[in-house]
Parts: structure tokens; sequence; C-alpha cells
């Protein structure tokens, strides 16, 4: 647990957790594993390699676990230390923001979308629109027919950029959030292989990054 830990390997760190017992006791696992990640973080164990370890993953993992609530800021600034959709540390925090289904959260994942001149707080914030959506679809207690108080605008902000998205990953996102949004298939269709009017930017745009729905 420790060498996961230190060395920023997220998913060996969740296994080895996962049969852990209360993470509140004061001397748990987690705890401990919290601390062994930021002090492998402050002194750059693995800066330098071709993906780079996933500590800040960990530390928002762990951090939420403990009940240690972090601003949209902080955790969108741990994402784009690699700025990669990929990477455990954007998984992470796009994961965690999801999970908070507020409006709060959306507001300020609704603003990040629309920054122009930043492509990377875009596609963060348009993939933390998806998860926000993602997570209260997966929430097995609401009633069939709840609904997210924001789906009519996360729903009318998406649909033009069904047309308009030139970014690859960020259509990706877009058309992910889109259908998790909204019953509407039409607009979709243009992006779907086989339909007959494929969009050419769909199809070089790669997965966004809810490939990984089932880590904790």
């Amino acid at each position: 647990m420790t060498w996961a830990a230190e060395n920023g390997r997220y998913l060996a760190l969740r296994a080895l957790l996962s049969r852990s017992g209360d993470p509140l006791s004061s001397d748990s696992p987690h705890r401990r594993a919290l601390r062994t990640a930021q002090d492998a973080l402050g002194s750059g164990v693995g800066a330098g390699t071709d993906a780079g370890p996933a500590h800040l993953a960990i530390i928002t993992d762990l951090e939420a676990e403990l009940g240690i609530r972090r601003s949209p800021d902080e955790l969108m600034a741990r994402a784009l230390v690699h700025a990669d959709p990929d990477h455990d540390d954007w998984f992470a925090s796009v994961f965690h923001l999801g999970l908070r289904a507020d409006q709060e959260t959306f507001d300020w994942a609704h603003e990040a979308a629309q920054d122009p001149s930043d492509l990377d707080r875009r596609r963060f914030g348009l993939d933390t629109m998806n998860h926000l959506a993602i997570a209260f679809g997966l929430d097995v207690d609401q009633d069939d027919d709840a609904e997210l108080p924001f789906t009519r605008d996360a729903e009318a902000f998406l649909r033009p950029l069904l047309a308009s998205e030139q970014d690859p990953r960020a259509l990706a996102v877009v058309i992910a959030a889109f259908t998790a949004y909204s019953s509407d298939v039409a607009p979709v269709l243009p992006h779907v292989p086989g339909s007959g009017r494929v969009s050419p930017r769909s199809s070089t745009a790669g997965p966004p990054s809810t490939k990984k729905p089932s880590r904790p």
C-alpha cells in the first residue's frame, strides 16, 4: 500500500484500500496513504516520466473519503497539471465533482465550458457537466422520473455545440453529455458512424474521459 501511494499508482491503491476498514479512524490506511502521497508529490517522486504518477488523483480520492471538500477550481487545477483527459488526475477530479450533482457545481462547470481562451479549462468544464449527469443517472435511490434541476439549461447549452464545436476531444464530450441530458437523438445522428451523415470532426474525435465509469 505504501509503495502504491508513494509511486502514484492510483488503481493499485484503490484495489488495496477496497477492503480496508473505516477511513475516518485515527490511523486508518487511508490517512497513511494520503500522507505518503502528499510527501511523494512534494518530493517529486516520478516527475518527468511519460505518463506521470497519479499522486493528485490519490490525494483527491482520499480527501473525499475523509470528508475534505475542495473547490472546483482546486480540483480543476489538479487535473490540468497533466491536462490529459485520460490521466487519472483528471478523472479523479471530474468524477468527484460529478458526485456533487448540485446547481453550484453545474454553474461553475457551465462557466468553465464557455471559456474561449483556455481549451483545457473548456474541456474540463464540459467533462464536469457530463459527469454530473452520469452520477445522477447512477443514483438508484431516486425516482424514475427524477431530473436534475439544470437539465434544461445543460441541453440548451450543449445542443448548438453539436454543430459548432471544432475541437475533436471537446466534441466527443459534448456528444456524451448531450445524450446524458437529452432524449432527443436527432442532433447526434450526424456524428454516428453509419448514419450517412458523419461529421468530419467527429470521425477523429477521441473518446471522452468517461471511458472509466467503473472507477470509484
